[in-house]
């Protein structure tokens, strides 16, 4: 017998007929969770390079996330324009996925160029040859998460007529599992293996220097005939129900498997019963100027209007926070490695996190856990300012700095001297590197397990509740418009905070009489209180916790 907890697990996860639907949402969401992750590792090379790094770049590129926020303007189009012969959410999934491989194989010939890199090497560091070009890198992931976000809006919505009404409740926990091993395959990849710091430590038996496992172009490369290859794999073998093509495989297939004589009358009734049935789950005509009105319509109703309020003050608790706080431990050099294996380490969560909580995902209240998790939210998010002000007192610099005796500014390999005084020169490496003790690495683990525990619950307990209640007539628009406010307070706090960090961060030294030394560094990397001297003062006044 089986114990009675598990029985209700079972029970509230699906039916067997709705498990090839379930499998084929989660790879859909892995595609989409594959763009996602390598547009996030851009701001990680940007700022872990010291000639790429700074806060003004980090808020010029985070505007390429911005499609997701806007992708109510254009979702009415994917619900309402389409091909009737292939389906509604296959149409617009065949064209976007096809065009986000096009646009990744056409980004892998030039990603080093933009990069900064020097054309003959392929690991070297980002704006040794010229500066980046930020502005069209920008322009090419604006373009990647437009067609990401379209995807989304297909995806959603073939999800509403994919599940049995019973279980479309499932749809969130489809989205945060595939989102999450995509986000895996991509970010955590490319950050460890395009480095030479994890592949000659964990993986090579001879070190090769400055030499990674991977290069991003060939890596944009493979995902680039990755996603052809699976798109073309959907075209052949998965039809949409209710499409023509559909109707056109089930008549054939139903005529090869059964006589004339058992193909009877009433087969063909209840074939045409069930195709009627497939209209009525989301498959019917509607025009797009008439989708439009629906929105507008459900936005002026009280009850969506006090709801989107409410999504809003859930997301401005926590806008920026993970990505600022991301960034300013990389700046105070912590390895973009090592935080790239942290987030591995987390990836367990996002697979039991939301099958633990799908009684409440696929009950009559998923909103009700999502709203008890508020405030240990927001007190998450707060601990993170202390943990990011007192970084400095736990790094500890390696023997890269070195004191010697000299007049001139010199260059001697990776090292350089700079001048302070007439017979006093520091000389450290471009990157410097450092060590935490093990007390920092139980703090930062702490911090972003809470924020990761707190943001699944909330993430797939209010998915779930959209799943709820949209009308799958325009479910890709109706899912879209409820999402649209969350990640557009999302995208817009997180490029103004992003642009405030570096404007609202002061640095400053102050030297004593008897000493003449200063040392300054407007981005961070350099400025550490340990290199000055008892006669130098140094402190910053970090903008992020302003």
């Amino acid at each position: 017998m089986l114990p009675s907890r598990f029985k209700k697990l079972c029970t509230c996860f699906t039916s067997y007929q709705d498990i090839p639907a379930i499998l084929l949402l989660i790879v859909l969401y892995v595609f989409q969770g594959i763009s996602i992750g390598i547009s996030a590792a851009i701001p990680f090379l940007l700022q872990s390079n010291y000639r790429a790094g700074g806060y003004n770049l980090q808020a010029t590129f985070s505007i390429s996330a911005w499609p997701h926020a806007m992708k109510l303007l254009w979702a009415p189009i994917v619900d309402s324009i389409y091909v009737n012969f292939i389906g509604r959410r296959k149409t617009w999934l065949i064209i976007t996925q096809y065009a986000i491989g096009i646009e990744l194989i056409v980004l892998a010939s030039l990603i080093d160029d933009l990069f900064g890199r020097d054309p003959n090497k392929a690991y070297s560091q980002l704006g040794s040859h010229h500066p980046v070009a930020i502005i069209p890198l920008t322009i090419a992931f604006f373009v990647l998460t437009f067609l990401t976000a379209t995807q989304d809006v297909a995806v959603d919505g073939w999800a509403l007529t994919l599940l049995s009404k019973k279980n479309v409740g499932l749809a969130s926990t489809c989205n945060k599992v595939g989102q999450s091993l995509g986000y895996a395959l991509s970010f955590i990849l490319l950050v460890c293996l395009e480095s030479p710091d994890i592949p000659n430590k964990y993986l090579r038996r001879t070190p090769i220097a400055d030499k990674g496992l991977i290069t991003f172009s060939g890596f944009l490369y493979a995902w680039g005939f990755g996603f052809m290859i699976f798109n073309t794999v959907l075209v052949i073998f998965k039809h949409e129900k209710g499409s023509k093509l559909d109707g056109i495989i089930r008549h054939f297939v139903k005529s090869r498997l059964f006589s004339k004589s058992k193909y009877s009358t009433h087969s063909l009734n209840s074939e045409q019963t069930a195709n009627k049935n497939e209209q009525t789950d989301g498959s019917e005509k509607v025009s797009l100027l008439n989708t439009y009105k629906t929105i507008i319509g459900v936005i002026q109703l009280k009850p969506v209007a006090l709801y989107l309020v409410l999504l809003v003050s859930a997301k401005v608790c926590a806008f920026g926070t993970y990505r600022a706080t991301s960034l300013k431990i990389i700046e105070h050099g912590f390895s973009r490695e090592k935080l790239a294996l942290l987030n591995l380490g987390f990836l367990p969560m996002d697979f039991f996190l939301p099958f633990l909580f799908m009684r409440f995902t696929t009950g009559p209240k998923p909103l009700t856990s999502g709203l008890m998790i508020f405030l240990p939210r927001l007190l998450t998010n707060c601990l993170f300012i202390p943990i990011i002000h007192f970084i400095p007192h736990f790094r500890m610099i390696s023997n890269d700095t070195l004191m010697m005796n000299n007049s001139n500014m010199t260059t001697l390999n990776n090292y350089t001297t700079n001048n302070i005084n007439n017979n006093t020169i520091i000389l450290m490496k471009d990157k410097p590197t450092y060590s935490f003790p093990l007390i920092f690495y139980a703090i930062i683990i702490s911090g972003f397990l809470l924020d990761k525990i707190t943001s699944t619950i909330i993430y797939v307990q209010f998915h779930a509740f959209h799943a709820k209640i949209s009308d799958p007539i325009i479910g890709g628009t109706y899912m879209t418009l409820l999402n649209t406010v969350v990640n557009l307070a999302g995208a817009l706090g997180t490029t103004v905070s992003l642009a405030l960090i570096e404007r609202l961060t002061i640095h400053s030294c102050t030297k004593n009489a008897s000493h003449s030394g200063i040392h300054t560094n407007t981005s961070g990397i350099f400025l550490n209180s340990s290199l000055a001297t008892e006669n130098t003062t140094c402190y910053a006044l970090d903008g992020n916790n302003r």
